[in-house]
């Protein structure tokens, strides 16, 4: 039941949230190209808060 409950939990933060940066997109992307990818940048960083904070998930690097 606790996972069901934080998988729920994740899908109203992050499409919330995803929302609001496909809006900041398409702003910038009509201002500035490179505040437009700053923009894209911070979506990846909310996207993997997400999912460590919400979920669990943690990313681990193996190799080079």
């Amino acid at each position: 039941m606790f996972r069901a409950l934080r998988s729920l939990a994740f899908y109203a933060v992050f499409y919330g949230g995803t929302a609001g940066f496909a809006l900041a997109v398409l702003l910038t992307a009509a201002i500035n190209r490179d505040a437009m990818f700053a923009v894209i940048n911070v979506w990846s960083g909310f996207h993997r808060f997400c999912a460590s904070a919400l979920l669990g998930i943690r990313l681990r690097i193996e190799g080079e």
